[in-house]
């Protein structure tokens, strides 16, 4: 099967010529950025998608194997009472023979399990084949019962391990645990709008939509007056310092090496919203050498050009809920922005550079 790598980079292939070969301006890097972004499009939309669910538990394979026969010996047993013996007719030998050979293959495998002796089975009458089903399915909950003790007990090793891990290197996880904490969403079907004291139920889309425009427009709260005139002080805090020497900020600008990009790449976390292109950070890790190429040569074009991709400064806002219950009321929510992928590796790489810069700069304190 094709993986993502080699998919990507077939697609990239097609354009490699108009990627390599262009001159350095702010059309041709929104140019680049747009082929880029449909590929990683194309490549995710053309492989299998597999469904999972994140809340199912991985079980052991001994647990499931004992769960699965404790459901298959069950079912056996809810037909081999009396009543059921004598509406199915199984006093009478061949309906007995036919009911056995029917349950042949899952008795013979458990009983071959636990070393019970199964010799002329087919030959038994239906009491004596009940009586081995009730050997074996005790058998089988006990077996059950101790494995799932062993998994249960192991299980809260591993997360009070775990716990302690955290404590030093993942506070935020460590706190979630300890405090029960759990992430809850938002449904934006409705909302509870308050005008003139009187409150108000809406669930019109749009509405809705003007509505959470209008609230977190005003949400930073009123925008400073730019023709304000400012006091002396903060004049003089906000003139250019004159000793400043440009040379010393080159290397922030200078060309991202292969390396330096890989690495960042390597450190992008897991399981983190994508901006609106919908580039998730795993997407970047399993990009193939080539399409890494590509993304590079965007990158380093930025930083020649000094500025970046139009799309780039496009966000999603999404509001999320607040400690408390959010109770359909726009105002017990906060926002949270989502922003490209790719702008914050380059963004990463900037800030890194520029801290390592300040760091070494004469009269730091």
């Amino acid at each position: 099967m094709e993986t993502y790598a080699e998919k990507i980079g077939k697609l990239l292939d097609k354009e490699k010529d108009i990627i390599d070969n262009v001159e350095i301006s702010i059309k041709n890097i929104n140019r680049i950025w747009n082929k880029i972004r449909d590929m990683f499009k194309k490549a995710n939309n053309e492989l299998p998608k597999k469904k999972g669910n994140p809340n199912k538990k991985v079980l052991p394979k001994t647990i499931v194997f004992y769960k699965r026969f404790l459901h298959k010996l069950s079912f056996i047993l809810t037909n081999l009472t009396e009543k059921k013996i004598m509406s199915l007719n199984l006093t009478n030998y061949r309906e007995c023979k036919k009911f056995i050979e029917k349950h042949y293959k899952t008795i013979s495998e458990i009983c071959f399990k636990f070393a019970i002796d199964i010799d002329g089975l087919l030959d038994k009458n239906i009491k004596k084949f009940k009586e081995i089903v009730k050997i074996a399915f005790k058998l089988v909950q006990v077996n059950f019962a101790e494995e799932s003790k062993i998994y249960k007990e192991e299980k809260m090793k591993f997360y009070i391990q775990r716990r302690c891990e955290d404590l030093q290197d993942n506070k935020k996880r460590f706190l979630d645990s300890t405090l029960n904490r759990k992430r809850s969403k938002i449904v934006l079907d409705k909302i509870v709008i308050e005008k003139n004291s009187v409150k108000q139920l809406i669930s019109d889309e749009e509405l809705i939509e003007n509505e959470l425009i209008e609230h977190f427009r005003s949400f930073v709260g009123k925008k400073l007056n730019s023709n304000e005139k400012l006091k002396e002080r903060w004049i003089r805090q906000y003139s250019p310092i004159q000793d400043i020497n440009e040379c010393w900020y080159n290397e922030v600008i200078q060309p991202i090496s292969e390396s330096e990009w890989d690495h960042m790449i390597k450190q992008l976390a897991n399981d983190k919203a994508p901006g609106i292109s919908q580039i998730s950070n795993e997407m970047l890790k399993h990009m193939g050498a080539s399409m890494k190429s590509a993304t590079l040569k965007l990158a380093n074009l930025c930083l020649q050009v000094g500025d970046i991709p139009e799309e780039w400064r496009h966000t999603l806002l999404y509001p999320i809920p607040k400690t408390m219950d959010w109770e359909y009321s726009l105002t017990k929510t906060r926002p949270i922005i989502l922003l490209e992928t790719l702008r914050k590796v380059l963004v990463k790489i900037v800030t890194k550079r520029l801290s390592k810069v300040i760091a070494g700069l004469p009269g730091r304190l």
